[in-house]
């Protein structure tokens, strides 16, 4: 069994200390899921229903660390229609995983309070910090009167005013069930245009002493027990017609659709990994957006040139500074763009494709990587992980891998890309010794994980 840092010890006892809930405010990379779930299995009564609520690129996370503690995990998929009828024959002792925007359905809301669970977990919580948001309104309606958790990094993001929908989701009684606009009056300073705008908060700190009580909190900074290299898998579970398509050009060489057609396999591994690169762009982008909103500075590592340009169409529209990194850069506005991003006070992305960034650049400002795709070079591989650590670098660094798994989590191109590197090979030494790695094999189809 996996063991549980001394702070994510402190964290499990403050959430099962308050039949009402809590809080677990930790920074990303710290363990929040692993914490809660064996929070969950210590809490009296055990609960035997828990629902939990995360953004879409969090799902394959939970679902893998709930089945590596043995736990029985729903995710409905499909329609909401399906969606709904799948969550009202859930039985107990599962875990029913949604993300967010699913709670904009009435008919799923309905099902979970039909099935009257024990306990609701929100995960990145400050996704419902706007009380009046639809999603924030059926979060609270579905954690009313139950044992709720929240989980969150950044429990504020503009100002204390955040904190009144996150913890209403624990237990409205803290803000003696005010009602948001009574809550404003009594907390918020207002000027700016026609005093409308919020300009300060008055009395914070008796506004801070009514959550702490629920409250853990952990910062990487703070904790000295962590590894200096961290390395996570977030699986992308492929389903629908997403399977179909992977499974086809596996098994034929053939994806019609695409007008692809090989039967060279160094070439068929290429087009598998183009197909999953594309799936798992919402993802990857979740991702960053998350560690975004939580102030880190963020390094991005891609491999084609078409992934570059649609990860950085999608963080254009977040509005947070990027420096962007390809084949393409010369030299010298290459060293422009590392230094913005080593120097600027924020949040911030390095987007770098892997040949062009694996050598001779620092970027050691950042502590969270994220592998969209992976080279198939062993050399790359290593070098690329050591442009974030290395001399400089003062804090641990976790490195994010972004592995398209099939529908049981049966091992796919990311998982034979990173196996050949794990054992020092090139990729296409390990495709060329035995084509039959590309494959789509019963374990796929079945409920089991790769080893």
């Amino acid at each position: 069994m996996r063991q549980l840092y001394p702070y994510q010890k402190r964290g499990l006892k403050k959430l099962i200390r308050d039949p009402r809930g809590g809080a677990l405010l930790y920074e990303p990379g710290l363990g929040k899921t692993l914490t809660t779930i064996r929070a969950s299995q210590e809490v009296k009564p055990i609960p035997h229903k828990i629902v939990v609520v995360c953004p879409v690129s969090a799902i394959g996370v939970w679902r893998d660390e709930l089945e590596a503690e043995h736990e029985v995990v729903i995710v409905p998929t499909g329609t909401r229609k399906q969606k709904a009828e799948t969550i009202r024959k859930a039985w107990d002792g599962n875990w029913i995983i949604l993300n967010y925007e699913a709670l904009l359905d009435k008919a799923v809301v309905d099902a979970i309070l039909a099935q009257d669970p024990d306990l609701v977990i929100l995960d990145e919580a400050h996704k419902i910090k706007n009380p009046t948001a639809k999603r924030s309104k059926a979060a609270h309606k579905i954690s009313e009167g139950r044992r709720t958790w929240v989980l969150t990094g950044t429990p504020v993001t503009q100002n204390l005013l955040d904190l009144y929908s996150i913890y209403k989701a624990i237990d409205p009684g803290i803000w003696n069930n005010e009602s948001w606009t009574r809550f404003k009056q009594r907390y918020a300073i207002f000027g700016g245009f026609e005093g409308r705008e919020v300009v300060g908060i008055r009395n914070p700190e008796q506004l801070l002493n009514r959550v702490r009580p629920l409250s853990v909190a952990a910062r990487k900074e703070d904790v000295l027990d962590l590894p200096p290299r961290r390395d996570q898998l977030v699986p992308v579970y492929l389903e629908g017609k997403e399977w179909q398509q992977y499974r086809e050009l596996a098994q034929t060489g053939v994806l019609s659709e695409r007008g692809w057609i090989t039967d060279n396999p160094l070439t068929l591994a290429l087009r598998l990994q183009q197909l999953v690169g594309e799936f798992k762009l919402p993802y990857t982008v979740g991702r960053i957006e998350e560690l975004v909103e939580a102030g880190e500075k963020v390094v991005v590592f891609y491999r084609f040139n078409t992934e570059g340009i649609q990860i950085a169409a999608k963080l254009q529209r977040l509005g947070v500074l990027m420096s962007w990194v390809h084949g393409a850069v010369k030299s010298d506005q290459r060293e422009e763009e590392i230094e913005r991003f080593q120097n600027h006070d924020g949040p911030a992305v390095f987007l770098g494709q892997i040949q062009a960034t694996s050598t001779a650049i620092t970027l050691t400002a950042a502590h969270e990587v994220i592998y969209h795709s992976m080279t198939w070079s062993y050399e790359d591989a290593v070098q690329s992980r050591d442009r974030v650590y290395r001399i400089g670098q003062d804090h641990p660094v976790r490195y994010q891998h972004i592995v398209a798994v099939g529908p049981h989590g049966g091992k796919l191109i990311d998982g034979l890309v990173l196996d050949a590197l794990a054992r020092k090979e090139d990729f296409a030494s390990a495709v060329l010794a035995d084509p039959g790695i590309l494959e789509v094999t019963d374990e796929h189809f079945h409920e089991s994980k790769p080893a």
